[in-house]
């Protein structure tokens, strides 16, 4: 029965604290460390922070996501909102400094300016300063269908500041999943 050799999950949970601000940047790159908002008054370094932004019809159209088809039959993309959480390492007025490049864009002619919201959060029951290592990973070789279940060699939920050394997998059918929820994983 396919299965997940290696599986560490926390239970991470995010609560908002106080009320959203929005991004007033005309469009904000991938890449840049800073944003400007429309309040940073309540946010301080050492703040972490949510910046979500909505996934518009006119943005899927842009992308070309709104002409996805896969046998034969229209397919939409899954999911209305893209987050990214960050900490605060410097404010300057309405300006934040990021601790990591921002690695979405915010385009205003793609996204209103109530949907590119920015809120203070409160991360609770997430793995941290956890690690693997010397280690030899090997399932039974196989053939398998798109759509069959598959072996996973290790799977990361809800963890930070964790780590993947000297590890070897052998015909497993998917490798490593980190989830949405990981950060500052260093595989070597």
């Amino acid at each position: 029965m396919p299965h997940t050799a290696i599986a560490i999950s926390g239970k991470q949970q995010i609560q908002t604290l106080g009320t959203p601000v929005h991004i007033v940047e005309p469009y904000v790159p991938s890449g840049p460390q800073s944003v400007t908002l429309d309040d940073a008054s309540s946010f301080a370094p050492g703040d972490s922070i949510r910046i979500t932004r909505y996934t518009t019809p006119q943005w899927l159209h842009f992308m070309g996501m709104d002409r996805m088809v896969r046998g034969g039959k229209q397919e939409s993309w899954v999911g209305n909102l893209i987050f990214t959480v960050r900490m605060v390492t410097g404010r300057e007025g309405n300006a934040l400094t990021l601790d990591v490049p921002l690695t979405d864009s915010y385009d205003r002619t793609f996204l209103p300016p109530e949907e590119a919201e920015v809120a203070k959060i409160a991360i609770s029951g997430r793995i941290e300063q956890d690690g693997i290592e010397s280690l030899h990973i090997l399932a039974l070789a196989r053939q398998v269908a798109f759509d069959d279940p598959l072996f996973r060699a290790i799977d990361l939920r809800g963890l930070r500041d964790a780590w993947l050394r000297d590890i070897l997998v052998d015909d497993a059918t998917e490798g490593i999943e980190a989830a949405s929820d990981t950060s500052r994983i260093t595989i070597e």
